[in-house]
Order: structure tokens, then sequence, then C-alpha cells
């Protein structure tokens, strides 16, 4: 999630624990209702889609429960590291937390690695939904050539 185009933040919806987790690297006191309010939105958002008969489609039984996302409890877990106060990572932060909300749903102890940043790079080059990975490899090669 955005904040007026300056801030990132991360919202989870755990389906099955029935929450929404709002991680913030950098909350603050005069933004935490508009944030909120906008959490909402996406939640509803989310749950349109979710009720509209066509997402399940290639369900065989159509008498799933289908969620009420809205009602879900906002939860901010507490104990979460910070980004220092003019720092602008941010997006390192969101990043990393969506890296690893899939391999630890204990939203209180996911954490920033110092590495965090080389992380992500190497993450975003070896997708394979990069087509210019193997370009950048190239490159990276010949820069270290360059620099030993």
């Amino acid at each position: 999630m955005n904040d007026e185009g300056f801030h990132w933040y991360l919202m989870v919806v755990d389906m099955v624990r029935k929450h929404i987790y709002v991680l913030d690297s950098l909350p603050c006191e005069d933004r935490k209702w508009p944030r909120r309010r906008d959490v909402l939105k996406v939640a509803i958002f989310l749950e349109e889609m979710l009720i509209h008969n066509s997402f399940y489609a290639h369900v065989i039984k159509l008498d799933r429960v289908k969620p009420i996302i809205h009602n879900y409890p906002i939860v901010e877990p507490i104990g979460l590291p910070r980004q220092s106060c003019g720092s602008n990572d941010c997006g390192v932060w969101v990043a990393t937390w969506m890296q690893e909300c899939c391999w630890n749903d204990d939203y209180n102890f996911i954490d920033l690695c110092q590495d965090a940043r080389m992380k992500l790079a190497l993450d975003l080059v070896h997708s394979s939904y990069n087509e210019l990975m193997d370009e950048v490899e190239e490159k990276a090669h010949h820069h270290w050539k360059n620099v030993a």
C-alpha cells in the first residue's frame, strides 16, 4: 500500500486466521486513520472479487462460504523493527516482508536483514520473468572483472 505517494506499508490478508495485518516500518500517528481507511477500501475491493461467482467457476460446488474480509480485525503487529526517521527504505522493508510472509506467519518477528537490498536485487535479476537476466549477469561479471 502507498500512503500519499511517499510511504509504503504492507497489508496482508490472512484468510486462515481471518485477520488483516498491517506491517508498517514507519508508523505515523497523524496518518494512522487515513491508512486504516485505505486498508478497508482494499479489503472491500478484494471481498467484492471473492463474492462474485465467476471467481469460483473452476470449483464444482458453489456452496463455499465467501469471505467477509472487511469484518476481519486489523492487526498492527507489535515489536516489528522500524526504519530510522529520515530513511527512504520503506520500499525495501515492504519487499522483504512480502518475501518473508510466505515463509513466516508470525508477523511480529519478520525482520529486515542487513543484506536485504542485495538479496532483493539478486531475486529480481534471477526471476524467471526477467527477460534481461543474461544481459544483467554478463554486465555484472564484466564490471567485477574490471574492478578486481
